[in-house]
């Protein structure tokens, strides 16, 4: 090729070049991204599925598109490799005014409505259309209903109390923490410490303000607990997001029911509470606190004592009384030099070179593994309709989601484990405690199924008594009858006051008593009609006359 030609070639690669970024700043006027990533990279591909995936898209969220959209780019390329039969397109809802998912709450099912009818050609076209998204609006039914309706299938981070209702979510999958049966063991988890340590009473404080799904949570975790342990156990609403929420209010009512509650609150909450337990002398050892952390991620705030505040002292000994329960995250920290170990790092530093997002690598963020197995485990099982000649089986996303029931995907990001109702089976847990040096201390590892509960290290409790009693021993008012006969002398004495003082108040009644009945029987008090006299106009010193002969007591 001559010079001329070569420059020919460059500018029109130039003016093609400017045509792009022109279409891309208008799409950011627009406000609104159809973004199209396609798995098939090698020509036509024997079975074209296509994905719609309706998502946030700042980093507001942990599920947002700065922060899994390397994670899908991942996913696809794996397709490409693993599923050669397969080609995989995602297209991708979002825009800049969709930051939280409240911001997507009253608009997502029309927002997801108007794409989808005005692309009818599109997915006409396609062999599958399936619905996968991490993190739309709060509750996840924009994707979920409109999947439904349409029998297609659709996967999402966001849990649903009912997923067990197949006629309601026939085609529902869950591929985050928080469903059905993560409910169930985390149930069973606090079922499991809490008998260990021979504590049946128990109170639950939630953190409702932030997210509707905490509430679902935190009842779905008290019904099954109350279950569980054949107690009502009683759920306190507060909201650590507003300035004036009575925390003494909260200390009052727990005191007055039980001596170990476990907080679903987020880290700051969690301190404005032990704020007030140490303000109302519930830090000595008496109290046990629980706190139940859903994910050690900085959205959901910190739960260590130390904030730079003056208060850190008197925190870090009020959170000696404070026992950390969560998910064991062994298997969220692969090793260095191993392939997720890598993969992941291709993730972090991909959102920080194309959206400017950064993320430490200690980072827990479940949305990008499940980002990654929700198109995984999808192309496993449409190339397994595919290999058992049963392709017409897909037309019908029920089909589809019954292939997920009750199994494990083995994937280079883990083990991606449903139940049988088409949810995140839960996990291992563990219990810890701030020990005095500061560190955050292993103290037990729970395994679930089968039970087992391993010390790893002691216990450091500040209290004289450990465990300290379910209940106190005069009762949670101080008036149990119990200690009337072993709290000492001035209670027995009192006691014994109080029984003297029952049989006189008895014996004086039983005498009035006998004495009315005696009396009821005279007819003294009856006047035969000749003694009656009739005076007119006499007044009352008439009637002192008549009854000057009476005797009155």
């Amino acid at each position: 090729m001559s010079r001329c030609g070569i420059q020919r070639a460059r500018l029109t690669v130039c003016r093609r070049l400017v045509l792009l970024v022109i279409l891309w700043k208008y799409l950011q006027e627009k406000n609104m991204y159809n973004l199209s990533l396609s798995s098939n990279t090698y020509g036509q591909p024997l079975f074209h599925v296509e994905v719609i995936t309706l998502i946030l898209y700042y980093a507001g969220e942990m599920g947002s598109y700065f922060l899994v959209e390397p994670a899908y780019e991942s996913a696809l390329e794996d397709i490409g490799r693993f599923y050669p039969r397969l080609s995989f397109s995602q297209n991708i809802i979002t825009g800049p005014e969709y930051n939280e998912c409240t911001d997507l709450m009253p608009v997502g099912d029309d927002v997801l409505a108007k794409f989808y009818y005005s692309n009818l050609s599109k997915w006409r076209a396609a062999n599958l259309t399936v619905f996968l998204t991490n993190e739309a609006d709060c509750d996840g039914h924009a994707t979920a209903y409109l999947a439904t309706n349409l029998r297609k299938l659709t996967i999402g981070t966001n849990f649903v109390s009912d997923i067990d209702n197949k006629e309601k979510w026939p085609t529902r999958i869950e591929a985050g923490p928080g469903g059905k049966s993560d409910v169930i063991w985390t149930v069973r988890t606090f079922r499991d410490v809490l008998l260990h340590f021979n504590w049946t009473t128990v109170l639950m404080v939630c953190d409702v303000n932030r997210n509707p799904a905490m509430l679902l949570w935190c009842t779905g975790n008290q019904n099954g607990l109350s279950t569980a342990l054949q107690y009502n156990v009683s759920l306190l609403q507060v909201d650590g997001f507003f300035t004036t929420t009575n925390y003494t209010f909260v200390m009052e009512e727990i005191r007055r029911q039980t001596r170990v509650i476990i907080y679903m609150v987020f880290g700051g909450t969690l301190r404005k509470l032990m704020m007030a337990a140490q303000s109302a002398n519930m830090t000595q050892g008496d109290f046990v606190h629980i706190s139940s952390i859903i994910l050690r991620h900085p959205i959901f705030g910190n739960y260590n004592w130390r904030y730079g505040e003056n208060e850190d002292v008197t925190m870090k000994a009020a959170y000696r009384t404070v026992l950390f329960l969560e998910k064991d995250t062994v298997d969220d920290y692969p090793p260095y030099g191993s392939d997720l170990y890598f993969l992941k790092e291709r993730w972090r530093n991909a959102s920080s070179v194309r959206y400017n997002i950064s993320y430490t690598p200690d980072t827990v963020n479940f949305h990008l593994t499940a980002a990654y197995a929700m198109f995984l485990s999808t192309a496993q099982v449409v190339q397994e309709f595919l290999d058992s000649n049963r392709p017409h089986l897909l037309e019908d996303g029920r089909n589809i989601a019954r292939a997920f029931y009750s199994r494990t995907f083995t994937l280079r990001t883990g083990n991606f484990s449903l139940d049988e109702y088409g949810t995140l089976a839960g996990s291992n847990t563990i219990l810890q405690q701030y020990y005095p040096d500061d560190a955050l201390q292993l103290i037990l590892k729970i395994q679930v199924m089968p039970l087992e509960i391993r010390e790893v290290h002691p216990l450091h409790w500040p209290g004289p008594i450990w465990p300290p009693p379910n209940r106190p021993k005069c009762g949670f008012d101080g008036q149990d009858p119990v200690c009337w006969e072993t709290g000492g002398g001035g209670r027995t004495e009192a006691a014994a006051g109080a029984l003297i003082a029952l049989i006189l108040l008895l014996t004086v009644g039983s005498l009035v008593y006998l004495r009315t009945r005696k009396l009821d029987g005279l007819t003294w008090w009856l006047l035969a009609e000749d003694e009656v006299k009739k005076v007119q106009n006499t007044g009352a010193s008439t009637l002192n006359k008549i009854l000057s002969g009476w005797k009155i007591n």
